[in-house]
């Protein structure tokens, strides 16, 4: 912005900041050239300047970032800076981070950590979502029978959230809704959960599928180890036999687990289960 300005680094700021020791046709200059960049300040790291250069406080709870490519500078070479950053940091009422690039080096990881430090609720860049951001769970349920699927519920194990707290209610609350299947998210459960979750839907002659987390871009395996334990894999293999099952009779123009309303096609928990995962050999 200064070389498009023709002016200095300095100058440039302190045209920014509108300081009256610049002319006044230095500041315009300098704004219309920041106009014609799209350069857009930044709130907090403003204060942090101002704040500074007054040599008084800043925002508590804003947390500062201290990039380094050393592995340990926190001990290492850049000790004594980082000690004096993190000193100044504390006076300015700010907190202050130290992240090693080199652990985000990748794309995955880096989005992965700015995601988790600028998007997540608590950070700067939260937002919540409204009520209408969301499809209704009839609307969900259409979309499954429109492709043929069976309509599936995914019940988030980790952390669990106040809707979903008492499995079994939630389990009646979504047979109301039309719902007699349910998944779960890989590396999203513990262990105590997952036996609440899976024996939940053992009792009801349910399917529980295993699903997978879509909103990240780090390369992760499709299925987590719980997925295969002694605990867990039995209904989960069942649960897959019962959906090549589902599938394999509506490819058939068959009846299948529902049927084209939603509806259980065979009236029985169990016999509808047990149908159904041995329809495929």
């Amino acid at each position: 912005m200064a070389k498009e300005a023709g002016s200095s680094l300095a100058a440039v700021s302190m045209s920014l900041r509108d300081d009256p020791q610049i002319p006044v046709a230095t500041r315009d200059r300098v704004k219309e050239a920041a106009r014609r960049m799209g350069y857009r300040p930044d709130p907090a790291l403003s204060e942090f300047i101002s704040a500074r250069w007054r040599g008084g406080a800043s925002r508590e709870g804003v947390t500062l970032g201290f990039l380094h490519n050393s592995p340990d500078a926190v001990r290492g070479r850049l000790a004594r800076i980082y000690r004096g950053a993190l000193a100044r940091a504390g006076e300015l009422g700010y907190k202050l981070d130290a992240f090693y690039t080199k652990d985000y080096a990748d794309d995955a990881a880096l989005q992965n950590f700015l995601r988790g430090k600028l998007l997540k609720a608590g950070a700067p860049c939260y937002v919540p979502e409204t009520e209408d951001a969301f499809l209704a769970s009839e609307d969900l349920r259409r979309m499954f029978l429109a492709f043929g699927a069976i309509p599936t519920y995914p019940v988030l194990g980790n952390p669990v959230t106040s809707g979903e707290r008492d499995i079994n209610v939630l389990l009646d609350r979504l047979e109301g809704s039309g719902f007699h299947a349910i998944e779960v998210i890989p590396h999203r459960n513990t262990r105590e959960r997952l036996t609440e979750i899976v024996s939940a839907a053992r009792n009801r002659w349910w399917p529980c599928f295993n699903g997978t987390e879509h909103n990240t871009p780090e390369a992760r395996p499709l299925l987590d180890p719980y997925a295969l334990d002694p605990e867990f894999e039995p209904w989960f293999r069942q649960s897959v036999a019962l959906m090549l099952g589902h599938q394999a009779a509506v490819s058939r123009g068959e009846p299948g687990f529902v049927g084209d309303d939603g509806r259980p096609s065979i009236t029985d928990a169990k016999a509808r289960f047990e149908h159904f995962s041995r329809l495929v050999g």
